[in-house]
């Protein structure tokens, strides 16, 4: 099917050429200068500000930067900032010097009025930047190469979020920040970045055109993690949307795809065995999570929520999931060993599969068998089978469970809705500081905001001390497994590949293509 689909393409354009038509861009023959990558699914939007879903930020990462970005060593970096921040004795003041000359894709030139926009809307759009809000007292361009930030009280966590490419902080023209202070970039030709590619094309459910920038001025560091400079490897980038997993498989070996994206721990084998592809394993690793209602309902009772926890077996949901223990890790602390803020606080509630306590703790509720409904998704195989032997567990331990499958897209809305779900399975990208966790924010699905999380997140994003604030993250970790408003299920790395013609892919989580180049 998808070699007649590859000859038929070649035959239509070589018509259209031979009778001077020229072929459409959906039409247009593969050639050296596109690199095409075939995706999980069509964004819900290209706002990368307003929305935390990893592929938004997959692909506009090519088209919008930020003020810092994080390095290799996973430490914020100067990226349209021309060094580091300058932060006062009190903690309170932060300046920010700009690289200066860097041009926006409509020609104008990056000012410090055009980032003071920028991160006000940031603060008031973006799940992260309203974390930031809450800590700032004002934002100002206090030279035209400098913007100082004045905070209501020490901030330690302000450059991570400046610096995470998820509900990102990006700079944009004065006017289009202004303009969209309220809501979404929605228009193509508002989606104005400094980026080494700008956005062309979208045609919804086929594809997203991104072309070169050639006016593009790059960091003057050397490329380093998503830091340093982002220089272009092709004259464009084509991402399509192919929902089925085996689907981008398929096109890949074909030659349809140069890069799919988002592929099943089930396709490692055949794509070690196919000479032309190279697999990928992008680290350090996601969490998988069982995410709750605690806002209304059934799951608005914490023994319920203590019931899930304490029902699911961590490991045989992992090893449904991901297949290989190459792809995975049951671990209870949401960072490896390496990072600081590695803790067993907590770690007692932790993959205990106990039918019995569940059942139990569902006694003292006084559940009477409600259905437990869990919004899942077969777009992203490995979160659906989770789902299932999450059901499972689940079912063992007395519950009613109602599986309500959908696309991704219907997931990510619906979930917003706390009338009609009681669960949903997600995954959460690898984060160097706990500020960014989207499960620690009271706006995030699942609502978590109880005295407990509030006191100790506030005491976590005072302190300025390293030591305090490892120990108080080692409080918050202890309460989220305590009040299990969100269930860890364990640690996940990535697979995506592409044909070994190409170069320029990294191994990292929300994968930058900007270096992607064919031979």
């Amino acid at each position: 099917m998808i070699a007649r689909f590859v000859v038929a393409r070649g035959v239509v354009a070589l018509a259209l050429l031979l009778f001077g038509v020229q072929p459409s861009p959906a039409q247009a023959p593969s050639n050296a200068s596109v690199v095409t990558i075939a995706e999980i699914f069509d964004p819900p939007g290209l706002d990368p500000t307003v929305n935390s879903v990893d592929l938004v930020s997959t692909i506009t990462e090519n088209v919008f930067e930020t003020l810092y970005a994080f390095d290799k060593d996973w430490q914020p970096a100067p990226l349209l900032a021309s060094g580091p921040a300058r932060i006062s004795d009190d903690g309170k003041t932060v300046t920010i010097p700009l690289r200066q000359g860097v041009p926006f894709h409509d020609g104008t030139t990056m000012t410090a009025a055009d980032v003071v926009a920028s991160l006000q809307r940031w603060e008031h759009l973006s799940s992260r930047g309203q974390l930031a809000a809450d800590a700032t007292q004002s934002i100002a361009a206090t030279a035209p190469d400098q913007v100082t930030i004045t905070l209501k009280r020490p901030f330690p966590s302000l450059l991570p979020l400046l610096a995470f490419n998820s509900a990102t902080a990006i700079i944009l023209p004065k006017a289009k920040a202004e303009a969209a202070m309220n809501g979404p970039l929605t228009n193509i030709a508002d989606m104005i970045g400094t980026g080494p590619y700008r956005i062309a094309e979208r045609k919804p459910d086929q594809y997203i055109r991104l072309i070169r920038f050639d006016r593009y001025v790059p960091s003057p560091d050397p490329a380093s993690g998503y830091a340093g400079a982002h220089k272009a490897g092709s004259e464009e980038l084509r991402f399509v949307p192919v929902p089925n997993p085996n689907t981008r498989v398929d096109g890949l070996i074909a030659g349809q795809y140069d890069i799919a994206d988002g592929l099943s721990t089930d396709s490692y084998a055949r794509i070690t065995q196919t000479p032309s592809l190279e697999p990928v394993i992008t680290k350090p690793g996601g969490w998988m999570l069982m995410v709750m209602n605690t806002k209304q309902g059934l799951t608005a009772d914490p023994k319920i929520r203590q019931a899930v926890q304490a029902a699911l077996d961590h490991n045989a949901i992992m090893a449904a999931a991901l297949g290989s223990d190459r792809f995975f890790s049951v671990n209870g602390s949401l960072y490896p060993d390496w990072s600081p803020y590695h803790s067993d606080a907590g770690l007692a509630a932790f993959n205990r599969h106990d039918p019995a306590l569940a059942k139990r703790l569902l006694t003292e509720a006084g559940y009477k068998g409600e259905p437990f409904r869990i919004l899942t998704s077969q777009q992203y195989d490995f979160i659906y089978k989770a789902a299932l032997v999450a059901m499972q567990n689940l079912q063992d331990a007395g519950f009613t469970v109602d599986l309500q499958l959908m696309d991704w897209a219907t997931v990510m809305q619906r979930r917003f809705d706390p009338k009609i779900w009681e669960s949903f399975v997600t995954f959460h990208g690898f984060t160097p500081d706990p500020t960014l966790i989207t499960i620690l924010s009271p706006g995030y699905p699942g609502w978590w905001d109880t005295p407990a999380k509030r006191e100790a997140l506030a005491a976590f994003n005072g302190a300025t001390d390293d030591k305090a604030r490892v120990q108080d993250w080692a409080r918050l970790q202890e309460l989220l497994l305590q009040e299990a408003p969100t269930v860890a299920l364990g640690q996940f790395y990535g697979l995506l590949a592409h044909n070994k013609a190409v170069s320029g892919v990294p191994d990292l989580p929300i994968t930058p293509f900007w270096a992607a180049h064919k031979q």
